[in-house]
């Protein structure tokens, strides 16, 4: 009789096991984790428009210096296309930075040479790729600091033409491409979940190329989506190149406005 009672407990057992078994089958499968690998990386684009105007010197060979004073209004009458694009590439704590603008004008200018000339017409055309990879030193929960050092490649075609005056009427068209190594910073403090505060300072040239190369961006971020956020602010950028036929000295400062998607 003990045998069988023992033989009845071992069945039961056995069938509430296979039926736990069964509860566990008919359940759903639970969500498959991503793996570490894909949860690290980060990718963000922005499509900005920067309202600069420009300041500083221009020369192409021995022609007089164009003296260039102009308002973003002034620039947008005589702007012929311009392009704006920033992006970066996160894994973990590094990253990967780029900044890529284009912008080409025809402007007039002045020159304090006015017995050699009564008028100075300048088209050019700029291209300036900041490229940078770094390491995020300080990850806070509300600020983040990133470090970076990489170099900002330049190329500029200046035209200028001269009338007036002893010297007539004259052209030169000349262009420069040169690369400047650059150090930086670039911060993000969040005030809430919806708002935070971006920037960035970059320094460079030190006498390699440029004898120096700037670029500093502050402005408010608003994030009414988690991939996407509109940013507002202002940057100002210098740079300082010359040759003994080529001459660069301008600083562009002005708004921005722009979006940002991350992925």
């Amino acid at each position: 009789m003990k045998l069988f009672r023992s033989f009845g407990i071992l069945l039961l057992a056995v069938g509430i096991t296979h039926a736990a078994d069964a509860a566990d089958l008919g359940a759903p499968p639970p969500e498959p984790e991503l793996p570490a690998s894909a949860k690290d990386w980060q990718f963000a684009i922005a499509a900005y428009i920067w309202g600069a105007g420009l300041d500083g010197t221009v020369g192409v060979g021995r022609l007089p210096r164009a003296h260039i004073d102009m308002s973003f209004g002034d620039i947008l009458s005589d702007l012929d296309f311009a392009s704006f694009t920033s992006a970066e590439l996160r894994y973990r704590r590094w990253i990967g930075f780029m900044d890529l603008q284009y912008v080409k004008i025809t402007p007039s200018a002045t020159t304090p040479n006015s017995i050699l000339t009564d008028r100075v017409k300048l088209r050019s055309e700029t291209l300036s790729w900041i490229f940078a990879g770094g390491y995020r030193a300080y990850d806070g929960d509300r600020i983040q600091v990133d470090a970076l050092a990489g170099g900002r490649l330049w190329s500029v075609s200046n035209r200028v033409s001269v009338s007036g005056g002893l010297l007539g009427s004259r052209s030169r068209e000349l262009t420069e491409t040169w690369v400047d190594p650059i150090i930086g910073l670039k911060a993000r403090a969040d005030l809430n979940p919806n708002f935070y505060v971006l920037g960035w300072g970059f320094v460079g040239g030190f006498g390699v190329a440029s004898d120096i190369d700037w670029d500093v961006l502050g402005a408010l971020g608003w994030s009414p989506k988690e991939n996407f956020s509109l940013l507002v602010g202002y940057r100002a950028q210098g740079v300082d190149y010359s040759t003994s036929s080529f001459e660069f000295d301008v600083i562009q400062h002005g708004p921005v406005i722009g979006g940002i998607f991350r992925f």
